[in-house]
């Protein structure tokens, strides 16, 4: 009956570790967890006296308590101890979560889930913000991500069919695959540089490489706003981000010393475009918008306002003229790719979305997310084919939030949901 007892309360104990984990009490949950496995451990010794208890030095030096082999292999012990190396990476523990990981599968080595979780940790130690690893360091972690998750896509494979949960972290971990294989070499060193402070004064300073840096889990493409339909709104995010890159790098002409480079500044050309445009569009009826440069401007030029300018208010012809689309190649594709712009643009972040969960308090519907505006909540309503756009332009109408408003129309001028929804209808 005691050892019912036990396990009982190891199950409960388990529980409240994971309530405590998705509110995030990470230290609470940790203490639950511990508790479980010492509860284990009392029972598997309770049913074999003899058994010895066997501990890693890491265990010890981790405030873990030491296991048994039958609190090991248990079902619930392993349970425990995946989550606990959940904590760990949550908290940034990296080190701590593959160490966890690795002898989780000393004791369960086809245990999918905890190898992608190995890999996962690999992965952030490898382009993440740890800033005491080397550029070679980095380079090793990226190649034991990979590892871990082609073994983890091996045994998925010879499942056969997969349930929701594994058929999600099949997606999930083929992204991060793919992330890890076309991170250039160039990439580590750019990451150590920031980190390490190591900066040769001619390097890239802006919020957007730290806002890179996080290593963001991008959605991918969605139907509902194909790359195509976006591609204004990702030329003008490569334009205002060209202002905050200080000082990029071009190649010489092919004609002058190969290999050599010379920085030019991106950021006054990139105010000369941006003045030129909103010069054209600041004549009426378009008064509300001045030229870059007016203390005044009100609203401030986003991304969605500028797409806007760019498809309605501009020709190809001009857009030539003043070269806009060969500017921002040249000033941000270094450091964007199309598949980042596409997922800053349209907030195609899983934690983002997590963040914007109804269940955080976020909108519901378009006519909720126009107010503020909230556009993270707006994109996800979207993905979500949420239909209200009507709802949500005189929401944003009645409030004044012209940032909503140019994205509903972007939106509509680009035909979303087939054009079933034309710009007249909704105003009307």
């Amino acid at each position: 009956m005691s050892s019912f007892t036990k396990e009982d309360q190891a199950l409960q104990l388990k529980d409240e570790g994971n309530k405590a984990l998705r509110e995030g009490r990470w230290g609470d949950a940790l203490m639950s967890y511990s508790n479980g496995l010492k509860l284990l451990n009392e029972l598997a010794i309770d049913n074999d006296p003899l058994e010895a208890v066997t501990s890693s030095a890491a265990e010890v030096s981790l405030g873990r308590p030491a296991l048994t082999s039958g609190a090991r292999k248990s079902p619930v012990g392993i349970a425990i101890r995946s989550n606990m190396a959940m904590v760990y990476m949550k908290t940034k523990m990296e080190f701590e979560a593959i160490d966890m990981c690795t002898q989780i599968l000393d004791d369960d080595p086809g245990n999918a889930k905890i190898i992608a979780r190995r890999g996962k940790s690999n992965h952030t130690l490898a382009t993440g913000k740890n800033k005491h690893l080397t550029v070679a360091e980095r380079k090793v972690y990226a190649k034991y991500a990979e590892d871990d998750y082609l073994l983890c896509l091996d045994i998925l494979s010879r499942k056969g069919e997969l349930d929701r949960a594994s058929s999600k972290m099949k997606k999930e971990v083929e992204e991060d695959l793919h992330a890890i294989r076309t991170t250039d070499e160039s990439w580590y060193t750019r990451v150590f540089e920031k980190m390490s402070g190591k900066h040769d004064g001619k390097a890239m300073q802006s919020g957007l490489l730290e806002y890179l840096l996080q290593r963001l889990t991008p959605l991918g493409e969605h139907k509902r706003i194909p790359m195509s339909s976006m591609k204004e709104e990702m030329l003008a995010l490569r334009l205002l981000a060209s202002l905050e890159i200080k000082v990029s790098k071009t190649p010489i002409q092919d004609d002058q010393v190969e290999g050599e480079t010379e920085y030019v500044d991106g950021q006054e050309k990139g105010r000369e475009i941006l003045n030129s445009i909103l010069t054209v569009v600041a004549q009426a009826p378009f008064c509300l918008y001045p030229a870059t440069g007016s203390s005044q401007r009100r609203p401030p030029i986003t991304i969605h306002m500028l797409a806007f300018f760019l498809r309605t208010c501009l020709t190809d012809k001009f857009l030539d003229k003043i070269g806009l689309k060969e500017f921002c190649a040249e000033h941000t594709s270094h450091i964007i790719s199309e598949r980042e712009a596409y997922a800053i643009a349209t907030h195609g972040y899983a934690e983002v979305e997590d963040a914007h969960n109804p269940n955080h308090g976020h909108g519901k519907s378009f006519a909720q997310s126009s107010q503020g505006p909230c556009m993270p909540c707006t994109f996800r309503l979207t993905r979500e084919g949420k239909r209200d756009l009507a709802a949500g332009l005189q929401q944003s109408c009645h409030f004044g939030v012209i940032e909503w408003q140019a994205w509903c129309l972007n939106r509509l001028i680009e035909g979303i949901d087939d054009g079933r929804l034309s710009v007249v209808d909704a105003i009307l």
